[in-house]
């Protein structure tokens, strides 16, 4: 859905962004990985109601956010400095959009040389997809273009193999009779065939494999890297439950363990970010609705650094809506 998203400071610490529909922000206060976290409060500046969330960073640490408002208007705002206390620019629309009426769930990932890329959905289901054009933190992004391998489909998730090459899970949509459309609820993912940031994409794996077989996915996936630097996937399914898989050493071709599920499990999931805290452990947020259009905001961590540590009981840092 995303509602929640995260991404690291400058300095490393993380910095999350929650909207249902107010947008809320919270951070860490200190480079201790363990430090604590600022209360849920509202994001400064403000953009409005606000429909679905991504994040990313330059090179140089400095954050970018970009939010999709309740006019099909998808907005961003950055850090003004790399200082990770800097400020934010004023909200402003990002790229051009008049070709992209009606798309939703912008999805950013890191090339493996710090640049961002970032993809949308259209009307048509179509994938769309810009890129910033070099390494300088100021650099122009691309024009939208389509995205290549060319299936029709939302990404939900991205994230980095050992190696730095992006790898990127999508849903099929397709469209049906009447303005509705269609999902098969599998997941598909694509992925760089190199670690050289400007290589080629590999053709669609549909569906991803390992495919779950325990219930439909909902829009809800995150991906983040292990501190041994395997990626772990999870997925959100129809009943609410999370799953995890991730790749079985740390080579960058290696396969994927079998889907199981997360433990521990809160339950009744709607959405989840992935973060990756200073000292390499993972952090996990997910959104549980609680009643009358409220959600709690979860969180769970990796123990220690130990990449195959069990995660911390789930805590709640706060109810929104």
């Amino acid at each position: 859905m995303g509602r929640l998203t995260t991404t690291r400071l400058s300095d490393g610490r993380l910095q999350l962004w929650v909207c249902y529909p107010s947008l809320l922000s919270t951070w860490q206060v200190s480079l201790d990985p363990s430090a604590a976290w600022t209360p849920l409060s509202q994001f400064d500046p403000d953009p409005g109601n606000v429909i679905n969330l991504a994040a990313g960073h330059s090179p140089d640490g400095r954050a970018q956010i970009w939010a999709l408002g309740y006019d099909n208007v998808l907005r961003t705002t950055w850090k003004i400095t790399g200082d990770p206390n800097a400020g934010w620019f004023p909200w402003e629309a990002f790229l051009d959009q008049q070709h992209l009426t009606g798309y939703q769930v912008p999805t950013v990932g890191q090339l493996s040389d710090g640049r961002m890329q970032m993809w949308v959905m259209d009307a048509d289901f179509a994938i769309w997809t810009t890129w910033k054009q070099s390494t300088e933190p100021d650099a122009s992004w691309t024009d939208w273009q389509t995205f290549s391998p060319a299936t029709p489909g939302m990404v939900l998730a991205a994230g980095n193999v050992s190696d730095g090459a992006l790898q990127i899970w999508a849903k099929v949509y397709t469209a049906e009779s009447e303005g509705f459309f269609s999902t098969s609820g599998a997941l598909m993912s694509a992925w760089k065939v190199t670690s050289d940031p400007n290589s080629s994409w590999a053709a669609w794996q549909n569906p991803f494999l390992p495919e779950l077989v325990s219930g439909a996915y909902k829009d809800a996936c995150g991906a983040g890297q292990l501190p041994d630097g395997r990626l772990q996937l999870w997925g959100v399914t129809s009943d609410g439950r999370l799953h995890t898989t991730w790749k079985s050493s740390t080579n960058p071709d290696a396969g994927w363990t079998d889907w199981q599920n997360h433990s521990p499990d809160p339950g009744g999931i709607e959405d989840l970010t992935v973060g990756r805290l200073a000292d390499g452990r993972l952090q996990l947020w997910v959104a549980s609705p609680v009643s009358n259009g409220t959600y709690q905001i979860l969180t769970s961590q990796k123990a220690s650094q130990d990449a195959n540590a069990p995660w911390t009981p789930w805590i709640t840092i706060g109810t929104v809506g």
